[in-house]
Order: structure tokens, then sequence, then C-alpha cells
């Protein structure tokens, strides 16, 4: 089978190889939530008169068949597909005809990746954001519990001035009060629905309701420009990946002190045995691996 962009000469397999990548693999992550922007764009596509109500209602049964397969792990993507669009897409011309086929009208796959990797990070976020506020509340209840415990204060690896559990775990509180706030702004520019941009200029064509696919996807606005849309993409990872990299920081220095402070030279904190490895040979070891 050719790829959608192929023509007549064929592409070399190594050169093929090397473009794809693991794309198909990492692909498969996205497909839920491209079946999930497919089927909100062919509602559209119903009411402009491009589907009908009985094509829309196979689309839909379809679409909604293949995300729960890709939810089990049981969808696949063939090599010669490249990617999750071209594979949903051949399941709908297979089994619908030529309405798998117009449900493409009006994007590209510029905007249909794009749209999808936006729900994909939306759902991360929440769930990051989620992970962030419970890490926040084991450390509140740990001050709570032994915040009014004195302990030294270190600078430069040596003992500087008395302190308490409270300043030294408040500490990875109130930055994880900042991360919380990086992670929300890349939440901000996460949350712009780039469907019908199709390969940056739109789609003049068609009189698409963005608005309506935008809220339907629950979206909170329009990425209003087509070109800025397309370009973009990256951008908005990076983004992202900052801000995941300010919480690392954050739990970084909190898993060196863990490992410091619980060696027998320190003798500040006992980590529980589920969270520790032992040695074969030196039965009093007691090796915090998983920090």
């Amino acid at each position: 089978m050719s790829t959608l962009w192929q023509r007549d000469e064929p592409v070399d397999p190594w050169f093929e190889a090397f473009l794809a990548g693991e794309d198909r693999e990492l692909d498969l992550q996205l497909v839920p939530h491209d079946c999930r922007a497919s089927l909100v764009h062919a509602r559209m596509l119903q009411d402009l008169g491009v589907l009908s109500t009985e094509e829309l209602s196979a689309i839909a049964a379809i679409l909604e068949e293949i995300r729960e397969h890709a939810e089990r792990g049981e969808f696949r993507i063939a090599p010669d597909e490249e990617d999750g669009h071209t594979a949903i897409e051949n399941v709908l011309v297979a089994r619908c005809g030529d309405a798998g086929k117009k449900i493409h009208t009006g994007r590209s796959r510029n905007d249909q990746v794009l749209t999808a990797l936006r729900l994909w990070e939306k759902e991360q976020l929440a769930a990051l954001l989620a992970a962030l506020d419970a890490y926040v509340d084991a450390l509140d209840t740990a001050r709570a519990r032994q915040g009014h415990v004195a302990m030294p204060g270190y600078t430069h690896m040596q003992a500087a001035m008395p302190t308490t559990v409270d300043v030294w775990l408040g500490s990875f509180a109130a930055a994880a009060a900042d991360d919380r706030r990086y992670l929300e702004l890349a939440q901000e520019a996460v949350d712009q629905c780039p469907l019908g941009t199709a390969a940056g200029f739109g789609v003049p064509v068609f009189a698409l309701d963005r608005a309506r696919t935008a809220a339907e996807l629950g979206f909170a606005r329009v990425q209003t420009n087509p070109l800025h849309a397309q370009l973009s993409r990256g951008r908005t990872e990076a983004l992202l990946l900052s801000a995941c990299g300010q919480a690392m920081q954050g739990l970084n220095r909190l898993a060196a002190d863990l490992l410091l402070f619980s060696t027998r030279e320190f003798h500040l904190v006992s980590l529980p045995e589920a969270l520790c490895t032992g040695s074969s040979i030196m039965p009093q070891k007691r090796n915090a691996d998983v920090l």
C-alpha cells in the first residue's frame, strides 16, 4: 500500500524508516484523541452537508470502536501507513467506502495531528497537576506531624544554622507552588484548538465552525491565526517540557536530601524498607535505589 502523499516513484525503505523513526509506536498514544477530534469534525461536516446522517452514524460507530481498541492496546499501525491518522482513515474507508474519505474534507494532517497532540497534552497536564497537588499534600502532612522537630541547616555541605523540619519541607512545598504556576502557563498555551487551520492557511472554501469544534473538544478557545497555529508546533511542547523540568528540579533536590539524610553519617531520615533494596553480602545495607 502506498502512503497518502506517495506518487509513482517508490521511496527508499531505509530513508523511509529513518524519517519515521518511532512515529508509529508513539502515535498509538494519540489514536484515542485523534478519534475524538475526528468525530467532532465529522459532526460539523454533517451540518455543512458533506456527510449524510447515515454516513455520520457509521463513521461515529467505527471511530468509537477504534478508540476502544487503541485504549486496550489492540490497535495497530502498519509500516506503510506511517501514522495513526492514515491508519484510522484506512479503517474508515475499508468499512464505509467513500464516506471514510469524506471525513478528511476541510482539514490537513497538519491540524489533525496538532489537535490530537494538544488533547493528549491537556490530559497529561491534568494528571501532572493532580500529582503535584498530591505531592504537596504529602509534604503538608509530614510538616504537620514533624514540622516542629529541630534539625541542622546546611550550606556547602556543612552544618550552618539551626532550622526545623517545617522550613526544610516547606521549601519543597513553596517550590511546588511555583511549579504549579509554570504548568498552568503551559496549560494555557496548550488549551487552544488548532483544528481548521489545515496546513497553515485555513480552509477558505468551507465555512468551518471552529468555535463549535473547539468547544466540543473542551478547548478554552480557538487558535485564531492558522499560520501561527502550525508554526507553534514545538513551541508549546518546549514550554511544557520547561515547566516539567522546573518541577523535576524540586523533586531532584528532595531525592538528593533524602539520600544524604538517610545515611548513617547524617541519620536524620529513616526510609521504609518497602522503598529500599539490600545487599547479598552486607545485611546492614538499606539502598534507596528508587531515589
